[in-house]
Formats: C-alpha cells, structure tokens, sequence
C-alpha cells in the first residue's frame, strides 16, 4: 500500500496529467492525448506567424495581405479583401 508521502510526490510532479484528468471534455484518454497534441503544435506555430507578422517593417495593408493570403491557403474562409 503506497504511503501518503509517495502519493503526494507522485502528484505533484504529474500536474498536467491530474489537471487533464478532470477536465469533462475531452472524455477519453486518446481525446485528451489529441488534445494536447493539437494545442502544442499550434500554439507555437501560431504565436511564430503573429510575432513574424507584428516585428517586420511592412506596412500594415501589407501585413493584412500575408495575414489574409495564409488564411486562404489553408482553406479556412473567404478573402477580407474584395476581389
């Protein structure tokens, strides 16, 4: 039987597990597992094109330009500029 002492240790150096766990949606372990697997590839992704896009000398008709032509790419929605 495992000691208290073990349990909290056990714990605490598996805090996103825990929080995870409690979390109502996703239900099932391969959600949760997809979950963080989505959040972690396009977090970073995301914050690299806004941060590219907010340190760059180009003028913001232009930034709205690159913002817009990478939301169509990936077929996302329609155009914010008038064709």
């Amino acid at each position: 039987m495992p000691n208290s002492k073990t349990t909290t240790f056990v714990t605490s150096q598996l805090k996103l597990y825990t929080l995870l766990s409690q979390l109502k949606f996703p239900k099932s372990y391969l959600g949760k597992i997809m979950l963080v697997a989505f959040l972690g590839t396009h977090i970073p992704l995301l914050s690299l094109f806004f941060y590219a896009i907010a340190v760059t000398s180009l003028t913001t008709d232009a930034k709205i330009g690159v913002a817009d032509l990478s939301y169509e790419r990936y077929g996302k929605g329609t155009s914010l500029q008038q064709k």
